[in-house]
């Protein structure tokens, strides 16, 4: 009672302050110019030049992932993703990876809930061969059973054996995610499940290519060293001509709520360590309260200073690894803790302390130290991946799928730094307070 009473003495404070008390002005925490245009089929283009490195980065990113797995069909997206590299109309199969390596360009693919991307960096002066190789595979893809039938052998399930292998906990944490995201549209797994891989077909692939590879469902983020003319008009020349689909179907509708009550569960694995999966489901995140929840993730569980990390590992000395943070699949957010325990004498002292340290975040304000401290790591993190063109491209890219403008990339870093104290403790208490989703791992 007296902390639901202290709690609503601090909102009330919160909210009797003037904005100018509460949130500093926003400084431009994004150096480099954005333009943005929207051709006539739809296809949205952000240009930002940089002229200090004679290179330029290219992200296409396509409003579509995991999410978009039809029922029974997991590991369509991510299918999709490795067959944009086997060949279109004009270019030949695997050559697209061979004329960026021949170049000295390097690429990355990458397959999300909500959205594919393909991020390339090339020298300046070939610009135009990696747009017109983007539109090829974007207007021409050229599908068929052989090709489907490699990726799926050669990529997709070795890929899914490689994880196996390499984690111990991975089946596991996928059981976990299937107690957050209570429904197969958000719990399956990105690379897909195994018998659900083996079952997909041509047709699949075709239909989902021809929904959503589209370029009214794409956004094209260009970085580095270009003139703003040239670059327009490659763009125009490669991309304009592409048709828009008839159709985009929306993500899936489905409600997500908070836990009612808490809920407990065991199993055992073959594992080389007992664990402890810890999770809560989260209100939606955006805009604002995304930027406070992110902030909690620094200050419980990143870098060796973090709350969590000093706790279990550096005090207690009950756990031997402590990782997590806050997972977003398009509208739905957790809050994920792993941590991998000494030994099963330990399991309950790790559990405590990790409920204790939730339960600090939410009644207590958190010092400025530690604040400044969690703030200027998030700042690192951040400079660090707008100081290249090819995360600078990449970030635009989320930023206008994420807003509906790329201007948005100027507010974004101020967005953290403006976070005070007694707007953390709030947002964390409305967050945490609520009953989690536990998991405990015992070894066989």
């Amino acid at each position: 009672m007296k902390r639901n009473i202290a709690l609503f003495i601090i909102c009330m404070i919160f909210q009797s302050l003037p904005l100018s008390a509460i949130q500093a002005p926003i400084a431009d925490s994004f150096p480099y110019p954005i333009t943005q245009i929207t051709l006539p089929n739809g296809l949205r283009v952000i240009l930002s030049e940089d002229y200090s490195l004679p290179t330029v980065s290219v992200t296409i990113m396509y409003h579509a992932g995991s999410l978009n797995d039809p029922g029974g069909k997991s590991g369509l997206a991510y299918l999709m993703e490795n067959l944009m590299f086997q060949g279109s109309r004009n270019v030949g199969r695997m050559q697209h990876i061979n004329f960026i390596s021949r170049i000295g360009g390097h690429f990355n693919a990458a397959t999300h809930a909500d959205r594919l991307v393909f991020q390339q960096t090339v020298p300046s002066n070939q610009l135009g061969l990696l747009l017109w190789l983007e539109s090829d595979r974007m207007s021409s893809l050229q599908i068929t059973r052989d090709k489907v039938e490699w990726v799926k052998r050669n990529l997709i399930l070795s890929t899914i054996q490689y994880k196996k292998d390499e984690d111990p906990f991975l089946s596991d944490s996928l059981s976990f995610d299937q107690l957050l995201f209570a429904d197969y549209t958000y719990n399956h797994p990105m690379s897909g499940l195994e018998p659900e891989v083996r079952q997909l077909t041509v047709a699949d692939v075709e239909d989902y290519y021809s929904t959503y590879i589209r370029p009214d469902n794409a956004v094209l983020s260009i970085c580095g060293h270009f003139e703003m003319e040239e670059a327009l008009e490659l763009v125009n020349r490669f991309f304009r001509t592409i048709p828009a689909s008839e159709n985009i179907p929306g993500f899936p509708d489905i409600p997500f709520s908070q836990t009612p009550e808490a809920m407990e569960f065991t199993q055992s694995s073959l594992v080389p360590s007992p664990a402890i999966f810890f999770g809560y489901r989260l209100p939606p995140p955006y805009p604002s309260e995304h930027y406070v929840l992110t902030l909690c993730e620094y200050l419980l569980l990143k870098g060796t200073t973090s709350r969590l990390h000093k706790r279990l590992i550096k005090r207690d000395r009950v756990a031997s690894q402590i990782t997590g943070g806050m997972e977003i699949r398009r509208d739905r957010a957790v809050f994920k803790i792993f941590a991998a325990i000494n030994n099963e004498l330990l399991r309950s002292r790790s559990r405590r302390a990790i409920v204790s340290e939730m339960s600090r975040l939410t009644t207590g304000l958190v010092s400025t130290e530690e604040l400044n401290k969690a703030k200027s790591l998030l700042k690192s993190d951040y400079m660090s991946r707008i100081h290249t063109t090819s995360g600078r491209s990449e970030f635009l890219a989320e930023i206008y799928l994420r807003h509906g403008t790329a201007e948005q990339a100027r507010l974004e870093l101020g967005n953290y730094m403006n976070i005070l104290p007694h707007r953390l403790m709030v947002t964390a208490n409305a967050a945490f307070s609520g009953f989690y989703i536990i998991m405990d791992v015992l070894t066989k």
